[in-house]
């Protein structure tokens, strides 16, 4: 939290620098977006969001407005509701509209919903559409919900054998990436390690995969703890 003003100031001065042609100014915003934390910065975001600042020259997308507001949605959990369903009103298109309203419950302050939204991806019949069941998770496990959310990964790893089954070829390893992605703890390393030592015959494939997809989560983990000697 202590350099979050600086690097979100620096960001915001380059989406704003003249110096920059608007698609490098765009993806400037969407970082700027992900990263914002403090008051000011999401106050900007929302701006831009809610169009209260103008940065039409920018020529932002229905997608960039929903990830925009995907993260105000999980960063202010009290105006989470009401941000969700202003951006549901906005959303054009049958296809983006029920993309929206399935990573909705993902985004959703209430943990019970998230909660049962993903039991709900246990069973096929709601994975069906891959590229929003990855949307959803990266939500589900953001960095800021990591405390109630650490509890997932267990099962996450349970039904990957079944993942393999029924989905993509490559599905069983962005399940494991946006799962894992953002993860650092004690506990999370704890669930890998255990889950792979008590399975010594486990699918060879899906085995590499999971030590591929979690060597970020073990390189973080093993840094943390050497800067914190």
């Amino acid at each position: 939290m202590e350099v979050a003003p600086v690097l979100e100031d620096a960001l915001w001065a380059q989406v704003n620098s003249d110096s920059h042609d608007m698609g490098i100014q765009r993806i400037y915003l969407r970082n700027y977006a992900n990263i914002a934390l403090t008051e000011g910065a999401l106050e900007n975001v929302k701006g831009v969001w809610s169009k209260e600042l103008d940065y039409d020259h920018l020529k932002l997308g229905t997608r960039d407005y929903t990830n925009i507001a995907a993260s105000l949605a999980i960063k202010l959990p009290e105006e989470a509701e009401l941000i969700i369903a202003l951006q549901a009103d906005r959303v054009n298109g049958l296809d983006s509209q029920r993309r929206f309203e399935f990573i909705s419950f993902a985004l959703s302050p209430d943990q019970e919903t998230r909660d049962k939204f993903f039991d709900a991806l246990m069973h096929v019949e709601n994975r069906h559409t891959e590229e929003w069941v990855l949307a959803a998770l990266s939500y589900l496990h953001h960095p800021l919900r990591q405390q109630n959310s650490e509890k997932y990964l267990l099962r996450s790893l349970d039904i990957l054998q079944d993942i393999q089954i029924t989905g993509d070829i490559f599905f069983p390893g962005r399940w494991l990436s946006a799962t894992f992605r953002y993860y650092q703890s004690d506990r999370a390393v704890e669930i890998v390690e255990n889950f792979l030592a008590r399975r010594p015959d486990y699918n060879y494939q899906l085995r590499l995969k999971i030590l591929q997809e979690t060597d970020r989560l073990l390189r973080a983990n093993r840094i943390l703890k050497r800067d914190t000697l």
